[in-house]
């Protein structure tokens, strides 16, 4: 990343969770073992009941506790989505759901595909985190503007607190309830374009 690699000095960071309003009901994942779905080859798809979606899940393995990120796949889902399959004959993600309670969707079943359309997806495909930043790759390059003006990200943090309750708020690092924002101080783009790095104190 050149000068945008300033943002990766490694530390110890804590595990972090999905938050509610991301999906507060997640049933199922399934890995893509196709060759024929492009970029989503060989990445594991999370199945949100509650809002509904499919989400492309991201795995950061460079730091010293493994880091979670997710990335949500646009689509219009007729119906809760809770399993899918690869289906041998197309190499494509065959999705089915039906509702109950607590979904988004007024849908009450569904049996949809998700399919490679060959057009470029602008997807994040990884991600590193440091002590002072992260650096995201996509599926394609980014519009070098766009991705170097910090004004256009946004950095946010906050714990949850662990109980018997089904699901935490948000808290602040003193405990108060809350989330904390972020400067980005700075933003870089790689010379491929597909990737680019933000500094924030983390």
């Amino acid at each position: 990343m050149g000068s945008g690699s300033g943002c990766l000095r490694r530390g110890p960071i804590s595990k972090k969770d999905m938050s509610h309003n991301v999906d507060r009901s997640a049933i199922s994942q399934v890995w893509i073992t196709s060759d024929k779905m492009g970029p989503l080859n060989e990445n594991l798809i999370h199945f949100s009941f509650g809002r509904p979606g499919l989400l492309r899940v991201l795995f950061d393995t460079t730091s010293q506790s493994i880091q979670g990120g997710i990335s949500f796949i646009k689509g219009a889902y007729a119906a809760p989505t809770s399993k899918g399959a690869i289906n041998p004959k197309d190499g494509q993600l065959y999705i089915t759901g039906f509702n109950l309670w607590g979904s988004s969707s007024n849908g009450i079943s569904a049996l949809q595909r998700l399919r490679y359309t060959g057009l470029p997806s602008y997807r994040p495909n990884k991600f590193e985190v440091g002590t002072e930043g992260v650096v995201i790759r996509f599926d394609s390059p980014l519009n070098a503007e766009t991705a170097t003006d910090p004004k256009n990200f946004r950095v946010k943090r906050w714990n949850y607190l662990r109980t018997e309750e089904y699901g935490s708020g948000h808290y602040k690092l003193d405990g108060t309830p809350g989330q904390e924002t972020l400067p980005v101080l700075a933003s870089y783009i790689s010379a491929d374009k597909n990737r680019f790095s933000f500094c924030s104190l983390i």
